[in-house]
């Protein structure tokens, strides 16, 4: 082995030389698409997924391709013929001294960042792509290296694979037993009635059908302004970002804080624990249940703050039911304007809620709570072990097309 004086290649074998990769093939820029007709050649820019089909192919494949503005990190092959546009930079690796596998390989572990301009949107030029560093092995052990990581990484990608449908198959699940429970609740066997709403179907016979608003005590939306009043420290801020959809609990891994002034007309918009958030100009469906001991927080004014008076609704009851099959439903079929879907608080505190006795509606929480917890648990043990498969997928490559391990043991 010897260094190759680059920081992300490390030592390569002593018989390799170090080429560019210009000396493979050079890049070249996509161009406009838009004075082509309607045809059946995908048409790509900065990611692997078509965004239009034209009636002439640019160039065929197999070639490299890289995002050239905004999403410059992630490689792709494409194959057959193609058009890309001036985002994309593609590679036909013409040089046969060169394998395009091991090329695209290579390419999967370039710190792409640190060749783009240092701008608010990272950017690559061709002079510098066509100069970042590339092995060169000798054809036949490229050919070797290539054939080894297919059959790894197939392996790799289908295990990957396997378990985000297994994390499919378990929200899936989630979201049905919640909109069981506050359907039908936990005894499947008690008498049940015609609900009289279409989408949320029979339900117990001892349960009513009430509108939010019957058990509202304050409603309300957030201010403008409050730009003015960000700062590093203070009360959370809440937006739309911090609530989910699917889940209740807040999502505060990104947290902004303001400062406002006493007597601040958005300091009607101070939360309580137990009230209840919807969002309502954007990704409508996301619902958020202040918890204890979350301290001085506002709402933004995309979100609908709903306080209860507790007596029909139970505030994690009115939560789950939001986020349930049937809630979503009722916020489908009520948004309103055009491309730009929102919801009023008229149609939030029209929101219509199975109400169930309020002993009933926590109990049925309580069994909610424990049941998503089981689901979220393992949903998160494997979401980490697909990280850590991809971890292992990038080290392998790392370390075959930088000549440290030999793929035939280690696959």
């Amino acid at each position: 082995m010897r260094r190759s004086g680059v920081e992300w290649l490390g030592d390569i074998p002593l018989h390799w030389p170090l080429a560019r990769f210009k000396h493979a093939g050079q890049f070249q820029t996509g161009m406009d698409h838009k004075h082509l007709g309607l045809g059946d050649i995908p048409v790509f820019g900065s990611s692997e997924t078509p965004f239009g089909y034209v009636n002439r192919a640019m160039s065929s494949g197999p070639a490299i391709a890289i995002g050239r503005k905004g999403t410059i990190d992630k490689p792709f092959m494409l194959w057959g013929d193609f058009w890309a546009v001036d985002t994309c930079m593609f590679n036909s690796v013409t040089n046969p001294a060169f394998q395009i596998g091991y090329c695209f390989y290579v390419a999967s572990i370039v710190p792409w960042l640190d060749y783009s301009t240092k701008t608010a949107l990272p950017s690559l030029t061709q002079t510098q792509v066509d100069n970042i560093p590339l092995p060169m092995p000798p054809v036949v052990e490229q050919r070797e290296i290539v054939a080894q990581l297919d059959r790894a990484t197939t392996r790799i990608d289908a295990l990957v694979s396997k378990k985000a449908r297994f994390i499919e198959l378990l929200r899936e699940k989630r979201e049905a037993q919640i909109t069981h429970a506050v359907t039908n609740g936990l005894d499947d066997g008690v008498p049940t009635k015609d609900s009289g709403v279409e989408w949320i179907g029979r339900v117990p016979a001892h349960w009513d059908i009430v509108r939010l608003k019957r058990d509202i005590s304050f409603l309300t939306s957030g201010s403008r302004g409050w730009a003015e009043h960000y700062s590093d420290e203070g009360a959370i801020f809440l937006r739309i970002g911090n609530l989910n959809r699917g889940d209740f609990r807040l999502d505060l891994s990104d947290v902004q804080r303001v400062s406002p002034p006493a007597g601040a007309e958005g300091e009607r918009t101070k939360v309580q624990p137990g009230d209840v958030l919807f969002s309502i100009t954007a990704y409508l469906g996301s619902v958020g249940l202040i918890p204890s001991g979350i301290g001085e927080a506002f709402v933004s004014q995309h979100i609908a703050l709903a306080r209860l008076h507790k007596k029909i609704f139970h505030p994690e009851w009115v939560a789950y039911a939001a986020i349930s099959g049937v809630g979503m439903t009722y916020v489908e079929t009520q948004g309103y304007g055009g491309t730009k879907v929102q919801l009023g608080l008229d149609d939030i505190s029209g929101m219509l809620m199975t109400a169930p006795p309020v002993h009933e509606q926590r109990a049925i929480a309580d069994h909610l709570n424990c049941v998503t917890t089981r689901i979220d648990t393992l949903v998160a043990k494997t979401e980490r072990s697909i990280e850590l498969l991809r971890e292992h997928r990038t080290a392998l490559i790392t370390a075959a097309v930088t000549g440290r391990i030999n793929l035939r043991n280690a696959a």
